[in-house]
């Protein structure tokens, strides 16, 4: 799967619901190792997150499609840089698994 092109169709049916509903929205993009800047403009054209939209990224194992630490870091720098504010890492024990028990001031710096 390249997720620079990948959309959840649903997502821009149900957006306007939960506005409608007074509910908090929030969109992710599941990483991959596909262009990192083809990743972020395909993410923020389909998710077209304002400032009241919890942006993450998803950062999981995903075999023979794995995104890199070092392209994380580009998604993560990218997207701070557009959206002006940073973005949370969701993500499950990957990120311990490639840090190790090395300190990340940046991966530090985003929330969990």
């Amino acid at each position: 799967m390249n997720n620079a092109t990948g959309r959840d169709d649903p997502h821009k049916r149900r957006r306007p619901l939960a506005a409608s509903a007074n509910l908090l929205w929030g969109a992710y993009h599941w990483g991959t190792h596909a262009d990192v800047a083809a990743q972020v403009d395909n993410f923020l054209s389909w998710a077209e997150p304002d400032h009241n939209t919890l942006v993450a990224l998803d950062y999981e194992s995903t075999p023979h499609n794995q995104m890199t630490l070092s392209q994380t870091r580009t998604f993560l720098s990218l997207l701070g840089e557009k959206l002006a504010r940073k973005s949370v890492i969701y993500g499950g024990s990957l990120r311990k698994e490639v840090l190790g028990g090395s300190k990340d001031l940046f991966f530090g710096g985003h929330r969990l």
